[in-house]
């Protein structure tokens, strides 16, 4: 959804659109100039000439604000407002969205009420100034005289301006204050969804205003109808009702949420559902990216601007790594298996020898599946050599030795096929997206506000203080000495109110049916990395230690909050949307078994042909379908205070 279409993709997905508008605003305009579908009576004077409804009749008076100017106003200050967003926003999908779901909202509104008019109407209060009733008429030539005292009478008694009298006849319910609940209703929820006035943080107070404004503006047009006398109270009511459920309903169709801060801003892709991550969610899926995608900071290319990249996301509303890629995460369903907490390092029998694997019969080999990812090309620009040199383990390269840097994931071509970054600053324009590494893997053709920087995020931070929105930390396990000291430089460089988020896993894989055993390959797979952990320096149990969410509130972050995920492994799932995900984390891990497992086997002096017997077994064992494994993920988020 981040790319502007062709004008002929564009008008493939929305011409159905455009159709039923036409012949929407063709019938609703229709029914608006015909006459009143009923014949209507009204009581006029008893035999004393006392008037028995004084409710209608009012004085005929010019309309404060008339028709074609509360239509205007509904239609063009909402359009007005999503253009002047854009400044920040930069998104062709939002536009689209917000401008289509308000036509449906103003349209269908409109028809809707036009339909009531017509069929139920009702007086206006200046009924029967404009009617101009004469009696003499139903006396002299029949005219029907009704109910009790026969003082019921139908519009053949009245002589004034035909058209007149019709529209006073269909005052039920008010058309101005139906277009103005329609377009500024709409205009309410997409400033509360850009704005985040309702998320989990303190907003200022400007906010509040800023998104109410559009209500107080949409209740002026209505009350104007009963100041000039021509509609009811009920009338206007009946109007607002109209247009805020209409409004209601036609964000809901083009955004992902009404209120939910945390996805209310994104626009619906009509070709493809939207996957949501949500909070608590104990099923997710993660495909593992390499390093250049674990540690990336985003900052506005206005720095007076305290958002962070997004369609118009505030430093209020963190973004997820990749809300809506089913190849990041799937969504939760009502049906989640319950909790079960997998083998940890302290739970298990604990590490098997290498020569394990050489007693067993070796599996049956596959041939392994063609990745369905992109390759990119690696970028050797303004480097230095000895960047360039990496260290080589069995055939397959890391990277070079620079300070404390020590990860334990290859960087060849292999293992760098699910670069994610590049969406995230497609998904996000506005945003000045900086990915860091430690090696110079990254593509060489990058949107325009990415950029990558070689460094190592466990050294000093060459960030100015205060001068990043948003830090997204991933799958640094296993790589990091020091903790704390690693949020505390993201501490530094976040502005007040700007968002820190780390998401780790567990190497540890468990089952809740008991299938991973302790002795098989999946089961042992944790205890490796354990292990080598322990050998490394660098722990590989940050879930199980709790690490993120005490690392975090120690460098002094506040509104820390945290969502746990299962990891489900191979297609086991009877739901179809985790059985797909399943899937592709499948095919994730058997990209590059030998790579994930080399350098930190290497550290346990296991042989190259030790690891290729393991890696078969572990192959066989994530391709079971008698296997239901699943890893344990944690995403943790928290917020700079504002007063710092």
């Amino acid at each position: 959804m981040s790319t502007r279409p062709s004008f002929g993709q564009w008008l493939k997905q929305t011409w159905l659109d455009i159709l039923t508008m036409i012949i929407m605003g063709a019938i609703g305009l229709g029914v608006y100039e015909a006459h009143p579908a009923p014949s209507r009576s009204f009581a006029v004077t008893f035999a004393d000439g006392e008037i028995v409804h004084p409710d209608f009749a009012y004085p005929l008076r010019d309309e404060i604000i008339p028709i074609w100017l509360a239509a205007f106003l509904a239609s063009m200050v909402p359009i007005f407002i999503i253009l002047l967003m854009q400044i920040r926003v930069r998104s062709f999908w939002d536009v689209n969205n917000a401008v289509i779901g308000l036509l449906y909202s103003l349209i269908s509104a409109a028809v809707f009420q036009v339909f009531l008019k017509w069929l139920i109407g009702g007086l206006r209060p200046h009924f029967l100034d404009v009617c101009k009733p004469d009696i003499s008429l139903a006396n002299d030539k029949g005219y029907n005289m009704k109910g009790y005292q026969q003082i019921y009478y139908t519009k053949e008694i009245c002589t004034g301006d035909q058209d007149q009298i019709d529209d006073s006849l269909e005052s039920f319910p008010s058309g101005h204050t139906t277009a103005a609940f329609a377009g500024f209703v709409f205009l309410y929820l997409y400033l509360n969804a850009k704005l985040k006035v309702f998320s989990n943080y303190h907003p200022s107070m400007w906010k509040l205003i800023a998104i109410y404004a559009p209500l107080l503006g949409a209740v002026l047009i209505g009350g104007a109808l009963t100041i000039d006398e021509f509609h009811n109270w009920y009338d206007v009511v009946a109007g607002a009702i109209i247009g805020t459920m209409m409004a209601f309903s036609s964000y809901r169709m083009t955004y992902a949420a009404i209120w939910d801060w945390r996805f209310n801003h994104i626009p619906l892709n009509r070709g493809s559902p939207f996957m949501y991550a949500f909070e608590g969610a104990e099923l997710c899926v993660s495909i593992r990216t390499n390093i250049a995608s674990t540690l990336f900071l985003v900052a506005m290319a206005e720095p007076k601007s305290p958002k962070v990249a997004g369609e118009a996301e505030t430093v209020d509303n963190p973004p997820a790594s990749s809300p809506t890629n089913v190849e990041e995460t799937a969504p939760a369903t009502a049906t989640t298996p319950p909790t079960a907490t997998p083998p940890t390092a302290e739970t298990t029998d604990g590490l098997l020898p290498p020569q394990h694997w050489t007693d067993l019969d070796q599996p049956e080999t596959e041939d392994e599946q063609d990745s369905t990812l992109g390759d990119n090309a690696s970028s050797t620009a303004s480097l230095s050599s000895s960047i360039l040199q990496y260290r080589t383990i069995n055939g397959r390269s890391f990277h070079s030795e620079q300070g404390n840097a020590q990860y334990w994931v290859t960087n060849d071509d292999q293992s760098n096929e699910a670069l994610d970054i590049n969406d995230f600053a497609d998904e996000y324009p506005n945003a000045q997206v900086i990915g860091t590494d430690v090696s110079p893997i990254q593509p060489s053709w990058v949107p325009p506000n990415l950029e990558f920087q070689i460094d190592d995020c466990t050294q000093e931070w060459t960030f100015e203080d205060n001068s990043l929105d948003f830090v997204h930390i991933r799958f640094l396990v296993g790589s990091v000495l020091d903790w704390p000291a690693l949020f505390k430089q993201a501490y530094r460089c976040l502005k007040p109110g700007g968002y820190i988020e780390s998401y780790e896993g567990s190497p540890s894989i468990g089952s809740d049916d008991g299938s991973v055993t302790k002795t098989s390959a999946m089961g042992q797979w944790g205890e490796i990395f354990f292990e080598g952990g322990r050998k490394l320096g660098r722990s590989f149990s940050i879930l199980e230690d709790e690490v993120q969410r005490t690392s975090i509130e120690a460098a002094g972050f506040v509104d820390i909050e945290e969502a746990n995920y299962k990891v489900p492994i191979g297609s086991w799932s009877k739901d179809p949307t985790l059985k797909e995900a399943g899937q592709y984390f499948q095919a994730a891990i058997l990209q590059d078994i030998e790579g994930t497992l080399l350098f930190i086997a290497h550290l346990l002096g296991w042989s190259k042909e030790e690891i290729g017997l393991f890696g078969a077994h572990y192959r066989r064992d994530i391709r079971s379908k008698t296997i239901h494994g699943y890893f344990r993920q944690k995403r943790v988020w928290a917020r700079k205070p504002d007063d710092v």
